[in-house]
């Protein structure tokens, strides 16, 4: 990673990983130091709401001013961001738009409440003001970036996690366990389907619950079962998480 200086590998599941790990340290008596799985979580927001910045600030002893006012609104899972101007050039000129725009992106990517992506979420620039003497793009980019914060503030914000498909084929003398143990660990279970001496259960399962899986079912099952998944979708975390992630 040219970032951090750190050497990043992939794998095809966690089982992998561990295995590469482990020979990294056997056969080339390299100590690979792993860190806590990251879950990449996402924000958005549940109702409309509205955000106004007024940034009036002397930059380079010169004078910045820029005002902008916003509306934002949620949209259905996995549409992505919108970005519309419902306001006249003669309120906010033309050439000012493209960094209202881009001081908006600044603000969807770095997150709001707990620093994820902010997805599925609708703004529309309503209004604003500029000075033919003081405004500048600057100043139009940073007003843009806090009315999008306070937007996502006033509009009820909240997290989104992975969540994942699991598919597992398990004999018909472990059901109870595998089934106890998804449950535990907030997974939906979607259908089982009986194949004689297994049964396939599918189930969705959000992914910060997952780590660690592959051993839990080898426990669990002595050995007697596999499993794939894959990413699902994305939904809103329980009350729990929320107030984890929000550091309440």
């Amino acid at each position: 990673d040219p970032d951090t200086g750190q050497t990043i590998m992939k794998g095809m599941g966690e089982l992998h990983l561990e295995i590469l790990r482990d020979r990294l340290s056997r056969e080339f008596n390299v100590a690979a130091n792993a860190g806590k799985p990251v879950v990449a979580y996402r924000e958005t927001v549940r109702e409309a709401g509205h955000g106004e910045h007024v940034f009036r600030r002397e930059i380079g002893g010169r004078m910045q001013v820029g005002h902008v006012i916003l509306e934002i609104a949620p949209l259905p899972r996995s549409e992505g961001n919108r970005i519309e101007f419902d306001v006249s050039t003669m309120v906010i000129p033309q050439q000012y738009r493209s960094s209202i725009e881009e001081g908006i992106a600044d603000a969807l990517v770095t997150g709001v409440i707990g620093n994820f992506p902010v997805v599925d979420v609708a703004i529309r620039v309503v209004g604003g003001s500029h000075d033919a003497d003081s405004s500048t793009e600057t100043a139009f980019r940073m007003a843009a970036t806090m009315a999008v914060r306070d937007a996502v503030q006033s509009a009820t914000p909240t997290f989104l996690e992975p969540l994942m498909l699991l598919e597992m084929a398990v004999g018909t003398e472990y059901m109870g366990e595998v089934l106890g143990d998804l449950s535990s660990r907030g997974g939906q279970v979607k259908e089982i389907v009986d194949k004689g001496a297994s049964q396939v259960i599918e189930a969705v399962v959000p992914l910060a619950q997952l780590f660690g899986y592959s051993t839990a079912v080898r426990s669990l099952t002595k050995g007697r079962a596999s499993y794939t998944m894959e990413p699902h979708c994305f939904e809103e975390v329980s009350e729990i998480t929320q107030r984890e992630l929000s550091g309440c």
